[in-house]
């Protein structure tokens, strides 16, 4: 938001040319005269005008003629209106005169007068209300705002008597100006444009009088209806399209309310039907001190097509979470309140970082050696990341900007750790799942266990899942339970876990020869279940899971077609319901996975087509062709605010942030 510098116009009440004063004239010809000296106020950066003219950034104040003021006598309970019509103006249209009559029934003891210019006047009912515009947000242009006299100005001068000299009047503004101006940066008009709206989440930050107008107490200097206070100031269009290259201003008059700072704004244009066509991607943050009156406010914002942005007079762009880019392979992210977490490598070097929302990069943390970073993000904005070390997991967590202590999880019987997933709860405490070769004892060591581990307590509790192994009995029959792709990890809402296994089954028999079942498995604290099962050759894989805030989701590869579904669990019974098929299909394994957002009306989906970026969202698949992904890297996709972005590597080593 920026405060105009607007000229300032001493305007004189004159009676003569030369004694510069205002003559109240008593109708029984019996003269009465006060010398009264009448100003606007001089502050530099005030606009004080009646004609509104704009140069550049300035807006000048005119007399034109028959502009009029409605003034009006208070002595005792006598409230006495009076029209006076502005005379005798200077050749530069800064001065004026005017003959303001004093009524026949005020008498020669004190008085006060007040005077109002613009707006509706003074009410008929009670003369010392003035009537704020009607329909504000219809004047649209500047100069429609001159033809309505939405701009309203004010004075009052006390205790006068008929004998007083040398008295001073001062006109106050009741006001403010706001200027909203948008460029379309877009090949294409933007077309059905009706309103531009400065929205906040709170309400009661500006006298929005909306219709039916409102009313402003002169005497007491306070609003009548300050409770049509509203979470909005709305603005009309003066032009219904707004072509390519051109831009429209959205001009306004508001007074604002006393001693109240304004909160964090968006701008937000609607269409002749009151649907909104967009709402601008970034904000002006909230004011340090309450907006003043008698200054102008102009907002700058430019449509790109896609966006609605604010700018600076410049009509420049800001710098957009888009266009961020850095070096490294990307192996996971997520979204927080205003950033993108992510997790790259970059050779053997496992780093963090942040996107802003403002087009800025936190600041890149090397978080050790490693591979196969993962990436949770609590409800605190504390980024969470797990990844593989010397045959290890690695667990580590910020508080605040600094970066605390690793702490490792170990095999349970001196095997090796792969494939870690991890999930934050709202407490704060993680949630690991992770493979072991040597997670349970006994004679089966050396074939992956799926386990499980969580830090409630503190350090973190391990729990076997699933034990791997493989069993020859008698020389003729052999069996084996494998798990080798690994697991991912979600929480639901009371912090139960759900883990997305791949389970091979292997069977041989020197009577009947080999046999092999494959199975997506989930499972909780509850009940396991299978969503997908093949005979013979491996067509099943895991790719990721997610709570929706209602449901669970998973997403997995069973008998080579691409599947996301609900999983339910009713007592000791789990289902797999509303099954949506991805397609076109797409190409991701278990070690380079594709990731999902779930949420209770959409299922978000990142991955890759052959060599191509993938995405899927509101059931919308996109190929994108000229988006070649880096091999062995992930596609993450994530929320922030109410957006959506695919995060990747491209085929040159280079993250990359796609609005989806």
């Amino acid at each position: 938001m920026k405060g105009i510098i607007l000229s300032t116009i001493a305007l004189i009440f004159l009676f003569s040319s030369c004694n510069k004063e205002v003559e109240l004239i008593h109708p029984t010809e019996e003269l009465h005269k006060l010398t009264l000296s009448a100003s606007m106020p001089e502050e530099r950066d005030s606009f004080t005008r009646i004609a509104l003219t704009k140069d550049d950034k300035d807006v000048k104040l005119t007399w034109e003629d028959g502009d009029q003021l409605q003034v009006v006598f208070v002595q005792g309970e006598l409230k006495e209106k009076r029209t006076v019509t502005v005379k005798n103006i200077s050749e530069d249209r800064k001065k004026a005169q005017f003959d303001i009559i004093v009524p026949d029934n005020i008498t020669d003891e004190l008085f006060d007068l007040y005077g109002i210019y613009g707006g509706g006047g003074l009410s008929d009912s009670d003369p010392t209300l003035a009537i704020l515009p009607e329909n504000a947000s219809n004047a649209g242009s500047l100069s429609s705002l001159e033809t309505r006299k939405d701009m309203m100005l004010y004075f009052s001068v006390k205790e006068l008597t008929m004998d007083d000299t040398n008295a001073k009047i001062s006109f106050k503004h009741l006001g403010s100006l706001f200027c909203i101006t948008v460029k379309n940066l877009s090949d294409t008009s933007l077309d059905n444009l009706s309103e531009a709206r400065l929205i906040a989440e709170t309400s009661g930050w500006s006298y929005n009088f909306g219709a039916g107008g409102g009313s402003y107490n002169i005497v007491t200097e306070s609003f009548v209806e300050s409770e049509t206070a509203g979470s909005f100031i709305s603005f009309g269009a003066s032009a219904n399209s707004l072509a390519s290259g051109e831009s429209l201003s959205f001009w306004g008059w508001y007074p604002p309310l006393p001693d109240v700072t304004w909160p964090e704004l968006k701008l937000q244009l609607n269409n002749e039907s009151s649907d909104v066509i967009a709402v601008s991607e970034n904000s002006k943050p909230e004011r340090t001190a309450p907006t003043s009156v008698g200054k102008s406010y102009h907002f700058y914002a430019v449509w790109t097509g896609t966006k609605l942005q604010f700018t600076d007079d410049t009509y420049t762009p800001p710098p957009s979470i888009e266009d961020l880019t850095i070096t490294g392979d990307l192996r996971h992210a997520e979204g927080g309140d205003g950033f993108i977490g992510m997790v790259y490598q970059k050779g053997t070097e496992v780093f963090y970082n942040e996107a802003l929302v403002d087009g800025t990069w936190s600041g890149e943390v090397k978080l050790g050696v490693g591979s196969n970073p993962r990436i949770a993000i609590g409800t605190d904005n504390r980024p969470n990341v797990v990844y593989v070390t010397d045959g290890k997991i690695a667990f580590q967590n910020r508080s605040g900007s600094i970066w605390n202590e690793v702490i490792y999880v170990e095999s349970n019987n001196g095997g090796s750790c792969s494939f870690p997933d991890v999930a934050v709860d709202v407490n704060g405490f993680a949630h690991i799942t992770y493979t072991d070769t040597r997670g349970n004892t006994g004679d089966y060591t050396n074939y992956p266990d799926i386990m499980y581990a969580v830090n409630k307590s503190g350090a973190f509790v391990k729990t076997l899942i699933y034990n791997g192994y493989y069993d020859g009995w008698e020389q003729s029959y052999k069996i084996g339970h494998y798990y080798n792709n690994g697991s991912r990890i979600t929480l639901d809402n009371s912090g139960n876990f759900y883990i997305l296994i791949h389970h091979q089954d292997h069977y041989r028999s020197v009577y009947s020869g080999t046999d092999n079942k494959y199975q997506v498995i989930v499972f909780s604290e509850v009940v396991s279940g299978v969503a997908g099962s093949t005979y013979g050759t491996n067509r099943e894989d895991i790719y990721d899971i997610a709570y929706d805030g209602t449901n669970v989701v998973a997403l997995y590869k069973t008998g080579n077609n691409y599947f996301t579904s609900q999983v339910v669990v009713n007592g000791t019974t789990m289902s797999f319901l509303n099954p949506i098929q991805v397609t076109p299909s797409i190409t991701n394994t278990f070690t380079n996975p594709a990731t999902l957002l779930a949420f209770a009306d959409n299922r978000v989906i990142g991955g890759f087509s052959g060599s191509n970026l993938f995405t899927s969202n509101n059931g919308e698949s996109l190929v994108y062709t000229d988006s070649s992904i880096k091999a062995n890297t992930v596609v993450a996709v994530v929320r922030v605010g109410e957006s959506n972005y695919a995060v990747y590597t491209d085929s040159s080593g280079t993250i990359r942030l796609l609005a989806i």
